[in-house]
């Protein structure tokens, strides 16, 4: 059946798109009908949406699609197998089996020298009738998955591994959009390809940038996440994260495919994305042209590349050429070189600290300094941003500070209007931003909930009270189920409310309490350094204790009695007694 006939029998393919009426007034015939006519649709639009880029309906109507296949599927006994709701729902597994793959997955012989590339296109010309073309695609900086389809029907996704074993991560990959979980009917009986899961890069930003704004630690770079996700024991959180599939080769087929080209059109007709900038070339002069073009608008692409890839194009060449006994001889991979200190300024995020702090973070395109990927960078404070004049899109030069913290030094070249605009609100509690200096602070203190993580984490940690086993992935569970609010929940906390938690067994608890109930009764000192309150570091808190001498005389210290302490001036005085006055640090 063509699409355009089936556009007419399916009423869900285009817009206007009808009313359903109530589950409960269908039919079974009716229901599987409509099901099978909401499979088709949703997989149409899903294309249209992750392949084409070009949308036809809108995102609610699609939501209303999906979420009434779901309704029927779930009241009727519909044949499911293949279905797109089969992207959700999976159950976390405790760990990966491993499968071998059916054809090894190589390696691809690789330079960053112009002189080898002309080399492997000499031997190309020579071992064969001479009439060799190539196809050229940029060199994907992902991980590399084979899929494995019968009868249309996904039946298995390993990773590459060793090449000829991986793990099996089919739930996870399910979960992704641009993995077709069904061909259409004109498929072959079996189909097995290669491609690489990918993390585009405005969406790995978008990503960081969460991550960061709730006190997570981004990834480094798009295969860190990519690589990080993959793996998870828990499909719902793969489906949360925008992952990519682009397919770049036919490992096995029972439908025969003359050309590598040909092979990527009928890759892409069966609903598969394919890399962006494919394209053919006639000698390996043409090839070399190719690589110098893609390095020059490698910023300006959605996907991490680390190079390209050139490919012999016909597959009677290839099984001429052959392989050794690591890689293909009829493909190569021309490497760009690696990047280093100049880089673009993506976006900017905010950090809030447990002092309230702001920080703003530049999220950057991967970059090596000094032997180090950089994918984020120190801007300081508003005052710096404003002196470098940083803005958004912006080529920016990055160093090491002290050859550790990552900071941008200098606008090389400006492409944004104007520089970052510091908000006058937070964007974790909305509470005023005032300035101290050259400083932001958030004016929210323990009611802003980034501040409450960072005190909570900071009470914990070995420059607080080093609670054993209370760590910060520790601290985001207890959040996260809301058992604690702040510092004070900690010593609320039984046994049971530890193992209603997933992850937590009788034993493992029982050494949480534990530990927590040791720290009742710290030294005055390391109970100070503890609290984090602003300006009172290690040597203050010793000081400060040594003066008053009990937690009830601190408190009830006022700013003259505080400025007597040794190292304590009027500004930090001024912090402590706003520190003790604020009604969210009244329990202790």
């Amino acid at each position: 059946m063509s699409r355009s006939q089936s556009a007419q029998e399916n009423p869900y393919l285009a817009p206007p798109l009808p009313q359903f009426k109530g589950v409960a007034e269908l039919s079974a015939k009716e229901a599987a009908t409509q099901a099978e006519q909401l499979q088709e649709a949703v997989r149409y639009h899903d294309r249209r949406y992750y392949v084409d880029g070009d949308p036809v309906i809108a995102d609610s109507e699609y939501d209303r699609l999906f979420t009434r296949l779901q309704e029927l599927e779930s009241e009727f006994d519909v044949d499911d197998e293949g279905s797109p709701t089969q992207r959700v729902g999976a159950s976390p597994i405790d760990e990966f089996d491993t499968a071998t793959h059916s054809t090894e997955l190589l390696s691809i012989e690789q330079s960053r020298e112009k002189s080898a590339v002309r080399g492997f296109g000499d031997r190309v010309v020579r071992e064969t009738d001479g009439s060799v073309s190539f196809v050229c695609e940029p060199k994907l900086d992902g991980i590399s998955l084979a899929l494995y389809y019968e009868d249309g029907l996904l039946q298995q996704v390993v990773t590459r591994g060793d090449g000829e074993e991986g793990e099996v991560v089919t739930p996870n990959a399910k979960t992704v959009p641009s993995i077709p979980l069904r061909l259409p009917v004109e498929s072959p009986e079996r189909l097995v390809v290669r491609g690489e899961m990918v993390m585009p890069r405005k969406a790995f930003q978008q990503y960081n940038k969460e991550q960061i704004e709730v006190g997570d630690d981004p990834f480094a770079n798009p295969r860190n996440a990519v690589a990080g996700t993959i793996r998870q024991k828990d499909p719902s959180i793969v489906a949360e994260r925008p992952l990519q599939f682009l397919v770049f080769d036919v490992l096995e087929s029972s439908q025969p495919l003359a050309t590598r080209w040909e092979a990527n059109q009928f890759l892409e007709d069966l609903g598969f994305v394919s890399p962006p900038r494919l394209e053919q070339a006639e000698t390996i002069e043409d090839a070399v042209a190719y690589r110098n073009e893609t390095l020059e608008v490698r910023d300006e692409m959605d996907v991490a590349i680390d190079g390209v890839v050139l490919k012999v194009n016909d597959h009677d060449h290839q099984d001429t050429l052959g392989r050794t006994s690591s890689h293909p001889r009829y493909c190569f991979a021309y490497k760009f070189p690696p990047r280093t200190e100049e880089t673009a300024l993506r976006d900017v995020v905010l950090q809030v600290g447990r002092t309230g702090r702001v920080t703003p973070v530049a999220l950057l395109d991967p970059v090596d300094v000094g032997g180090v990927t950089v994918s984020r960078a120190s801007l300081h404070n508003p005052a710096q941003i404003a002196e470098l004049g940083a803005g958004i899109g912006d080529r920016v030069w990055v160093e090491r500070a002290g050859d550790v913290i990552p900071q941008v030094a200098e606008v090389v070249e400006d492409r944004a209007d104007g520089h970052f605009g510091f908000p006058e609100t937070c964007p974790v509690c909305s509470s005023n931003i005032e300035r101290d200096g050259p400083m932001a602070v958030c004016t929210g203190g323990l009611s802003c909930p980034s501040q409450v993580r960072r005190s909570i984490e900071h009470y914990v940690s070995r420059k607080g009270l080093d609670i054993d086993g209370v760590g910060e992935q520790t601290v985001d569970h207890f959040l996260e189920a809301e058992l604690i609010e702040d510092v004070a929940d900690l010593y609320a906390l039984a046994k049971d409310d530890i193992t209603s938690l997933e992850g937590y067994g009788d034993q493992s608890a029982a050494n949480l309490v534990e530990a927590i109930d040791g720290s009742r009764e710290p030294a005055l000192h390391d109970f100070l350094t503890a609290l984090g309150i602003p300006e009172v570091g290690e040597t203050a808190a010793r000081d400060l204790a040594r003066e008053f001498g009990s937690v009830d005389a601190f408190r009830e210290a006022e700013s003259s009695d505080l400025t007597t302490v040794d190292d304590v001036g009027e500004v930090t005085a001024r912090r402590i007694r706003e520190y003790l006055q604020m009604e969210v640090n009244r329990p202790w």
